[in-house]
């Protein structure tokens, strides 16, 4: 990762953490520990750390949370963004549709998942949808909003998928973060869940097809 970001000029203008979970933040804590790469914002889901810690089971392994945390807390750079924020980058719009919200726990048993940040990232002619949580809750909250060119299916393709979310996104391409363990697996779903995406009429780009390359 720091190979690449130096190649594109040793600068990050923003870094969006969806939430917690080791793999979504384990790099970036490492590569924010050596401060020798230029991150100019940083925007979490702000999710409240006694909040999770009363809840968190044991692969959530928290203390990577509580890690950022403390190398962060007195970050200048550090924004927690909240569903219906709008963020400008250039010619890019980013629109969030869910975040964490205060007292969640009580309503969900994977809370950090469910607070992940979930948005679209629109250009003048194409958009993508970053979906970090379950599809029904979105279809209960947003309509045309989730209609995309490109989306980046939840969960990293495994578990729960909701195909009517997914078919209501009008995608044309499925972007499955997943390696080629968690594809072949017999005791996950990402198969499955590609044969549907791929029923919907998207085509599918995971981690064994890298790099990834699509104009449409």
């Amino acid at each position: 990762m720091k190979e690449v970001i130096r190649e594109n000029g040793g600068e990050v203008d923003a870094w969006i953490l969806t939430h917690p979970h080791p793999d979504h933040i384990g790099a970036f804590v490492k590569l924010y520990e050596d401060k020798d790469i230029k991150i100019d914002a940083i925007y979490d889901n702000g999710v409240d750390y006694e909040e999770y810690d009363s809840v968190d089971q044991e692969w959530d392994d928290i203390a990577v949370l509580q890690e950022y945390e403390e190398l962060t807390e007195s970050a200048s750079n550090v924004e927690s963004v909240e569903e219906g924020d709008v963020l400008h980058f250039s010619d890019l719009s980013l629109h969030f549709l869910n975040s964490y919200r205060k007292g969640m726990s009580q309503t969900t048993k994977d809370m950090p998942n469910n607070s992940s940040l979930v948005f679209t990232v629109e250009s003048e002619d194409k958009s993508m949808l970053y979906d970090e949580t379950l599809g029904k809750q979105m279809m209960q909250n947003y309509d045309t909003e989730l209609e995309v060119d490109y989306v980046q299916v939840s969960h990293h393709g495994n578990h729960t998928m909701c195909r009517e979310f997914y078919e209501k996104t009008k995608a044309k391409v499925a972007f499955f973060d997943a390696p080629e363990w968690l594809i072949q697996g017999e005791q996950f779903d990402t198969q499955k869940n590609m044969a549907e995406m791929e029923e919907l009429g998207m085509q599918i780009y995971d981690y064994t097809s890298c790099p990834n390359e699509v104009d449409l």
